[in-house]
């Protein structure tokens, strides 16, 4: 017997739905009988479907779809296999810190943990290089996760990055209460606004003003700020260092980019500012034997940007702002 068309009120019709509303015009994904509704009703909802040949290809143009526009990234995989393709491309997301959400399907609830066709506990897997990881087995509660699941997509509570939400396929035929329908769930949330101590703030000002050989070096979490960056190197002044996270924030003729001897423009530095930018492996840890004696201001909206320094390289610093 082929089961009903899922209605607009279903499960997966709220969720369809709920993309619409948060400006989703597209989604990357490879058909399965696990997401048939969520694939019913996307495309229902009028949001194009991008087919692939490979999950893994569906992720990284969610990915690459989120890098380009600045909004969220979807991708839609089925059970099994599909999810276990796509963590590649998930992992990927994760290291670069990219708002993607992956959708799929697991087996109807009666059939769970029974043998059931491409029954795996995928939250199990993804964990790791998710932000968010659920399984929804409650048609009631699809709104309020998905709303959790994008809110932390795009760093509300941490780091920016990729959430994932599965969902029985009876669950996402099942309907949704219009009590629980509410809009603001629907709605896009404004990022939070994140207000530095007033003190670190004045401390980070006389260190700047005191530097003689200032360089700035960005990341993933200063894209979007490129004009107040540019007032900066131009302020202060300062040298500038890209290092392909954040490429195109300052244009390449711009006299504070530093295009040869890299180097050595960190090594003579004796103020070092980064701004959204961990001190990896690229940048020696913040080591002495790169950085010197230079006394690092650390600027970001998360932790991991501002903790993650060898303690040999930090001087006493201000404190991040």
């Amino acid at each position: 017997m082929t089961a009903p068309r899922p209605t607009s009120s279903s499960a997966a019709g709220v969720v369809a739905r709920f993309l619409k509303a948060r400006g989703v015009d597209r989604i990357f994904a490879l058909c399965g009988g696990h997401i048939m509704p969520l694939w019913m009703r996307a495309d229902a909802e009028g949001i194009r479907i991008v087919d692939v040949r490979d999950e893994r290809a569906a992720v990284h143009m969610a990915h690459a779809h989120a890098e380009l526009t600045g909004s969220l990234g979807v991708a839609l995989v089925t059970a099994g296999p599909g999810v276990t393709n796509a963590m590649t491309g998930l992992a990927n997301a994760h290291v670069s810190r990219a708002p993607v959400l992956v959708l799929s399907g697991v087996v109807p609830r009666p059939q769970e943990n029974r043998g059931g066709l491409q029954d795996i506990v995928h939250t199990d897997l993804v964990r790791s290089i998710t932000r968010y990881a659920r399984t929804v087995r409650e048609p009631s509660l699809v709104l309020q996760e998905l709303d959790e699941a994008v809110s932390r997509a795009f760093g509300q509570g941490g780091e920016p990055g990729p959430v994932y939400v599965d969902f029985p396929t009876d669950t996402l035929r099942g309907e949704v209460p219009t009590r629980v329908q509410l809009d603001e769930h629907f709605r896009a949330k404004p990022p939070a606004l994140l207000l530095p101590d007033p003190k670190a703030v004045d401390d980070a000002v006389e260190l700047l003003w005191s530097a003689r050989r200032p360089l700035v070096i960005t990341g993933r979490g200063a894209r979007g700020a490129g004009p107040q960056l540019r007032r900066l190197l131009e302020k202060v002044p300062a040298v500038y260092l890209d290092t392909g996270e954040s490429r195109g924030l300052v244009p390449d003729e711009d006299p504070s980019v530093v295009a040869a001897m890299r180097g050595t423009v960190m090594g003579e530095a004796d103020v070092v500012v980064t701004v959204g930018r961990r001190l990896d492996f690229q940048l020696a840890f913040g080591s002495p034997a790169v950085f010197g004696s230079a006394r690092f201001l650390r600027i970001a909206d998360t932790g991991s940007a501002t903790t993650d320094a060898a303690p040999s390289s930090c001087s006493p610093a201000p404190p991040p702002l």
